[in-house]
């Protein structure tokens, strides 16, 4: 096993866009239980562990499983050739991507680091 990654690191899924989404599977292995729900093309991943271009993720935003593994990337045929290219599932997302502000706060939210949210509403009604 080889470990690529650096824990914390977002991800976000660019492929699965005409399908829906990208399969999850339970464990690392290729061949563990899939889960029953796709990951959403779109949604931002926090990576727990990255090992051999599969990612065990936290989901940060976005559909489907909480937590699982996903590969990277996938080997795609070409309509008109037998020749097989790699493909990225997944991208790194860097500090300034997607206004990063918005998506830092979502992630120390999600880690419990986030402001309390005291709810006072107030409520005025005109007559």
């Amino acid at each position: 096993l080889r470990m690529d990654g650096q824990a914390g690191t977002l991800w976000q899924v660019v492929g699965g866009k005409v399908s829906s989404g990208i399969w999850v599977r339970e464990g690392l292995d290729l061949k563990s239980a899939r889960c029953a729900e796709l990951l959403a093309h779109g949604a931002v991943l926090k990576e727990l562990e990255l090992v051999n271009k599969r990612l065990r993720y936290s989901l940060v935003s976005g559909g489907g499983p909480v937590t699982g593994w996903v590969s990277v990337e996938c080997s795609q045929k070409s309509a008109n050739s037998t020749q097989t290219k790699k493909v990225p599932l997944l991208e790194r997302l860097h500090n300034n991507d997607f206004g990063l502000g918005k998506l830092g706060a979502v992630v120390a939210e999600s880690e419990g680091g986030g402001t309390s949210s005291s709810s006072s509403s107030s409520s005025s009604s005109s007559s």
